[in-house]
């Protein structure tokens, strides 16, 4: 099934950019698994993928299904749907806002 096989692809990168951003932090598993109130074992399943990442998983499927991007979600830089329901976002570029007379 493509999309099941797109998913298992989107959480091993998230398993890899996990590791990534903990290093580039200069965090021990220890004091990330601190500052999010989880075990190392936690953060060392989460960066092996060996975890599972239920709220992630929905998360990806509400962000696919709507068009909206996961940092979108996050921070809430939405705007309000338009007709067809989709986001209105500033992705259109230049030239694509329309414009008072």
């Amino acid at each position: 099934m493509p999309h099941n096989d797109s998913l298992k692809n989107q959480l091993k990168q998230v398993s890899a950019n996990l590791l990534a951003a903990r290093t580039k932090a200069g965090l021990t598993r220890i004091q990330m698994a601190k500052a999010c109130e989880v075990t190392e074992r936690t953060i060392r399943n989460y960066e092996h993928g060996r975890a599972q990442f239920e709220a992630l998983v929905v998360l990806l499927r509400i962000s696919e299904a709507t068009g909206v991007t996961l940092g979108e979600l996050v921070d809430g830089n939405i705007c309000s749907p338009g007709p067809s329901g989709r986001s209105n976002s500033a992705r259109a570029g230049p030239g694509k806002h329309s414009r008072k007379p």
